[in-house]
């Protein structure tokens, strides 16, 4: 009854949506509004029908209705609530059902509220709208349904479970606000295209528009963040972000949308860049299909991607169909779309949002460059490659310097034409602070923690960090100080208090204050990558009651507690951690503060297709963490063999303040986006209490994800305070690397706290068992692992340093390299013979000077002179024809639109 049900629901779905495409093109050639609001019901109508065939899909999962290929495929009976939620878009038909879902429920929402606002633009609106409904319900119904059966007499009575490595909370909201984002963009690319066909190019898209554009860039960050969140916790390889194809497919929208939220304030403001923002428009809808056909064309290799699949082809043939009808309309137009005004200076707050775009398409390109460029080559060569993350960090870390230094400087600058005069003004303030607050905060860390870490410090990336720390504390002040002066003048007009004057701050212009503040976490978040140049790392293989030691942290390993339920069988590594302090080489006891508990584990999930235990299929590793604003404790299971366990210890400095920059970001997304108020106007009785209560929905929405992440935090730690003793040291334990070191390892005889000496299930399964070949933190054994690719179904293609700590054929690798190495092989010589194994897919980072080199250098060069090229012909436009627009004078005119004014007014005071 569910595949009836929901499979009737989607067919009559694509029906009605055709139907309306064919209704609104009446209505734009009639101009009836009549017609026009029939083909507004058939966006309801459309909506209702999927949102019943998703509440079908969502109860066959809730009530294990295994008849359903998706049900068995992606559930069992053992699985918690939340996942069973999850797992609807866990398979491919699932997630393009989510995401059609959300789109046709932000359809309807947009066009109830811009049906009277903008009623020329809404018949091209809708028939915009249904061609992009009818492609993926066309996917739905013919090619990937999520309704599709068994076709067989005896329904399955389980089934084969949603992946481990899914089954995390960061998981489970992590693809649906990615795919939220990229569904919500739908209805800016909706209303910009409207705009277009039917001519009308002014300002009346954007006013309809910006809130959805806000919205969507939110999810898209949000998106972003909980998948690092969830790769930081759950992959086990130390880190956040290593430019996986379907990070970069992720991101790749979020460039262009960021720079599309700045530039349309230029067209507003001035009139200006019509043709770049219907550019960025179009671009970020293409890039939000692109990246889908990535994770299910099969042309790249993920952790994340679906298997090859049908839809393919007609995602590939939707993607071209897109490019082709946004270039067309652009042509087409092109003369339509001239500027209102010039850009009078360079020396402006328009030119830095100009550059700032072209910073972000730089980054575009390197990102789509770095994910597509090897496998350009790979159509002529027949290989399979990829370039390691390294190559795009060469890229990325000065182009997000730079991308700090105009996002502050831009803050300070004078929209139309800045006077040197001002400038020095605003400039020197947040200048004389940074430089005084940068040598004493990289003084007082030298001292308190570089010394006590002892890291292999990059000159290049600690002068990327000190000047990421010297611009992250100029941006700070020019925000800081931007605050103090409005709540001055809010004071100085409205007689009120310091509280009162911010929250009416916040109230009358939230754009422009909600924007600070994201900017503010903009800047958390670039601060919390630069610790990446000061982070240490190393493993050693302890047996129960052995210590050992990094930097100013001592570890002792106390034994294996395991719990079993119907879900899963948990392996918890118990061992407790002290904060001391460096006495010389070694540390000093006597100085430790109180043991903290903590136990990183690994997960045996109960998979009736996977009967035998320990099976690397159906495990997971989970990572204990502790944090705290300087930085992240991080450890993992690294290897297990009989008697020891290998772990694989991580100081990560700053990394806090990415996570919580990442909620400031999105938390004051909100109060950029949120409605006016409005109510007092309807009501007396809401006259008095009605901003109070206004401000209080505001924080209760801006709080969601602060309270998200302070529920995942201290991530899979089990950590406590207790009041232990701290063992005695020696020098038994082993690191694990080519020649064992004892210099700094310590033992400690057993004082009776582990957990106990070894789990029966461990020792029966001994060489058989959970045993696992461990990673190395060797120099020269770490070169040769960040360039071989890991060959497992679940790493696909990452670094063997970086691959799963269960994965096989990543252990294997590993044991291979340092057997060669034992031989006498060199570096040069163990990939050669690794390509000639394996192939030459194995190798991740082939060493091409064109494809590495030579084409991205020459196309950003060549962008930074189309740059050069563009401000000029901005600035030609000054002695040509102006178009009635935006008055270019001093002072803000009065244009009769209150939108406008409202507008005009707001940034104006930027100046």
């Amino acid at each position: 009854m569910n595949a009836i049900v929901g499979s009737v629901s989607l067919g009559l779905a694509l029906v009605t949506a055709i139907g309306t495409i064919f209704v609104a093109i009446r209505a734009a050639r009639t101009r009836s509004p009549l017609v026009s609001d029939l083909a507004r019901h058939g966006v309801y109508i459309v909506f209702a029908f999927i949102a019943v065939a998703a509440a079908i899909l969502w109860h066959a999962f809730l009530t294990h209705d295994f008849s359903l290929e998706l049900v068995y495929g992606y559930s069992d009976r053992r699985m918690p609530v939340q996942y069973l939620i999850s797992a609807f878009w866990g398979g491919q038909a699932g997630s393009l059902l989510f995401w059609v879902l959300v789109m046709t429920a932000a359809f309807s929402v947009a066009v109830t509220f811009a049906r009277r606002r903008v009623p020329e633009l809404m018949p091209w609106t809708y028939v915009v709208m249904m061609v992009n409904a009818t492609f993926f319900l066309t996917l739905l119904v013919f090619i990937s349904s999520p309704f599709d059966t068994f076709h067989l007499i005896d329904v399955p009575t389980d089934g084969k479970g949603l992946n481990p490595v899914l089954q995390n909370y960061w998981m489970a909201i992590h693809p649906p606000s990615l795919l939220t984002g990229y569904a919500l963009f739908s209805v800016p690319f909706a209303f910009g295209a409207s705009a277009i066909i039917s001519g009308r190019m002014g300002l009346d898209w954007i006013k309809v528009t910006r809130r959805a554009l806000l919205i969507s860039w939110m999810f898209l960050s949000l998106g972003c963040i909980l998948g690092a969140r969830w790769a930081y916790e759950e992959l086990g390889w130390g880190g956040y972000w290593m430019w996986d194809p379907v990070e970069n497919a992720a991101i790749l929208p979020w460039f262009t949308a960021t720079a599309l939220v700045h530039s349309v304030m230029i067209q507003e403001r001035r009139g200006m860049l019509k043709r770049w923002n219907f550019v960025l428009l179009v671009l970020t809808f293409w890039l939000t299909l692109f990246g889908t056909f990535l994770t299910r064309s099969g042309m790249i290799a993920s952790v994340h991607t679906f298997a090859q699949s049908s839809i393919g082809p007609a995602f590939m043939a939707y993607v071209i169909a897109t490019a082709v009808a946004g270039i067309a309309l652009l042509v087409w137009r092109w003369k339509k779309l001239n500027p209102d005004n010039s850009l009078e200076s360079t020396f402006s707050r328009e030119a830095v949002f100009v550059i700032n775009n072209w910073l972000m398409l730089g980054f575009m390109f390197v990102v789509i460059w770095g994910t597509l460029g090897p496998k350009v080559k790979d159509l002529f060569v027949g290989t399979d490659t990829a370039l390691p993350p390294t190559w795009f960090n060469r890229f990325t870390n000065p182009g997000g310097v730079l991308l700090l230094f105009f996002m502050s400087v831009g803050t300070l600058i004078a929209w139309r034409k800045a006077t040197a005069k001002n400038f020095r003004k605003n400039f020197i303030k947040p200048l004389v602070i940074a430089t005084v607050l940068t040598p004493i905060a990289a003084v007082v860390y030298y001292r308190w923690r570089i010394v006590d870490l002892q890291p292999d410090l990059d000159p290049y990336l600690v002068s990327l960090a000190v000047g990421t720390c010297f611009l992250s504390i100029f941006g700070i002040a020019v925000v800081v100080i931007e605050f103090v002066r409005g709540v001055r003048s809010r004071r100085s007009k409205q007689k009120t208090d310091v509280l009162s004057a911010t929250i009416s701050l916040f109230r009358k212009h939230r754009r422009r204050y909600g924007g600070y503040v994201v900017h503010l976490g903009f800047i958390m978040i670039c601060f919390g990558i630069a610790g990446n140049a000061f982070g240490v790392s190393k493993q050693a293989t302890l047996e129960v009651g052995e210590s050992t030691s990094l930097g100013d942290y001592l570890f002792t390993y106390d034994g294996i507690e395991t719990t079993s339920d119907t879900h899963k069988t948990s392996y918890e590594f118990s061992m407790r951690g002290w904060h001391c302090e460096r006495d010389g080489a070694g540390i000093d006891q006597d100085s430790c503060g109180e043991a903290r508990t903590i136990s990183p584990a690994r997960y045996d999930y109960n998979d009736p297709n996977r009967p035998e235990m320990f099976d690397p299929m159906k495990m997971t590793t989970e990572i204990a963490i502790l944090s705290n604003p300087a930085e992240d404790v991080y450890i993992t299971v690294a290897g297990i063999q009989p008697e020891r366990v290998t772990f694989e210890f991580f100081v990560n400095p700053f990394v806090f303040w990415l996570w919580f920059g990442g909620v400031v970001l999105v938390g004051a997304s909100v109060l950029c986006w949120w409605p006016e108020w409005s109510f007092a106007k309807a009501r007396s009785s809401l006259r008095r209490y009605g901003p109070a209560l206004e401000m209080a929905v505001i924080l209760f929405v801006s709080a969601v994800p602060i309270v998200v992440f302070l529920a995942g935090r201290p991530g899979a730690a089990h950590a406590q305070e207790s009041r232990t003793p701290i063992p005695e040291q020696s020098s038994e334990a082993v690191d694990v690397a080519v020649a064992p070191s004892s210099a700094e390892e310590v033992n400690a005889e057993d004082d009776g706290h582990h957990h106990g000496e070894e789990d029966p299930q461990l020792s029966a399964h001994g060489e058989d068992g959970l045993v696992e070949g461990v990673r190395t933190e060797n120099t020269e054994v770490g070169s040769i692992e960040s360039v071989i690719r890991c060959q497992c179904p679940d790493c696909s293609g990452a670094p063997i340093d970086r691959c799963q700590p269960s994965c096989g054929w990543g252990k294997e690798a590993r044991t291979e390299i340092r057997e060669m190495l034992q031989e006498g092989l060199t570096r040069d010589q163990i990939l050669v013979r690794f390509e000639e194994t394996y192939g030459p897919q194995v190798i991740a980072s082939p060493d091409d000077p064109v494809i590495g080199w030579a084409i991205p250098i020459l196309a950003l060069v060549g962008g930074a002179l189309l740059l050069v090229g563009l401000v000029r012909l901005m600035r030609s436009f000054r002695d040509g024809p102006v178009v009635s627009g935006p008055s270019t004078a001093a002072s803000t005119p009065t244009t009769g639109d209150a939108y406008r004014d409202r507008v005009l007014l707001e940034l104006d005071e930027l100046s």
